[in-house]
């Protein structure tokens, strides 16, 4: 059946119109129909990432292990950690360091997804955002293995007889968790489109993060530099504050309203899901 005679038959014939537009909220309607292929997407951004790698998923850990290593031995004696033990302090940058190499590669992988990704996009017809939802779980699912095991560190440090108490707080980090999630997705594909218009975005990117880095309470406690004005207009600053204080008493405390971070999340979906599919209509044909 040619395209003459496809266009001669009455809409009613088929299960499913897709009409043109900008806004393909066809494609939001219709995710779970593809939730296979989601779960699909995951695996294989999960696999490939270590294939032919010697240590596989290991990797993953080393990366934060090593941050939070280097954290300690240059910051250690930073007057911010008067008065905190070397164990706080050690923790303290563990969790960080999970917390930060989440948000870079989630944040970092959904910006870049249209030029990772191009080959892909113009084979096959699959909602686009797919790809970007899939990132953030697989990344979820390395999140959760670099938890368990720092967990089970913990507890083992415990027993072993350490200055530690692991108590319920640690529940406290599953929003903090999710609300970073939302900004890294959001951001992230807010900013896919706009690098798909303009190349500069996606170079800017990456300078971009690492100046974020500095300003985001990683390697320091947040209330050591609560006057200035960038850690408060800093949404990561409640959030890695409030993950840090699941798992030490580190003094982390500051004024900056968690409110304002969870409002910034729900403006980066909204914005971000607009924006992405506004703009993925054009990948063949600019990326």
């Amino acid at each position: 059946m040619n395209a003459l005679q496809t266009s001669d038959l009455p809409e009613d014939y088929w299960d499913e119109t897709i009409r043109a537009g900008s806004w393909r909220w066809y494609e939001l309607k219709h995710l779970l129909q593809y939730k296979d292929l989601l779960v699909a997407l995951i695996k294989r951004d999960f696999i490939v990432t270590y294939r032919q790698t010697i240590l596989g998923p290991m990797w993953h850990l080393l990366q934060p292990l090593a941050t939070c290593i280097l954290f300690f031995i240059v910051f250690k004696e930073m007057p911010w950690w008067k008065g905190v033990s070397k164990t706080q302090q050690l923790v303290f940058y563990m969790a960080n360091s999970f917390l930060w190499q989440f948000f870079y590669t989630s944040f970092n992988g959904t910006a870049q997804v249209f030029f990772q990704h191009a080959s892909l996009f113009r084979k096959v017809y699959f909602p686009k955002i797919l790809l970007p939802m899939a990132i953030i779980g697989s990344n979820c699912i390395k999140l959760s293995i670099h938890v368990g095991v720092f967990l089970m560190g913990l507890l083992l440090w415990q027993w072993l007889g350490a200055e530690y108490q692991l108590g319920w707080q640690v529940l406290l980090a599953i929003p903090w968790l999710l609300l970073l999630g939302a900004i890294a997705l959001g951001i992230g594909l807010l900013l896919a489109a706009a690098s798909l218009r303009y190349r500069d975005v996606s170079f800017a990117i990456g300078f971009a993060v690492q100046l974020l880095l500095f300003i985001t309470p990683v390697c320091y406690p947040a209330n050591y530099f609560d006057k200035h004005a960038l850690i408060h207009l800093n949404p990561l600053t409640p959030i890695f504050s409030g993950f840090a204080a699941a798992f030490t008493t580190v003094d982390s405390s500051i004024t900056t309203n968690s409110m304002y971070a969870a409002l910034f999340a729900l403006a980066a979906l909204i914005l971000g899901t607009v924006a992405f599919l506004a703009t993925e209509q054009k990948v063949a044909d600019i990326a």
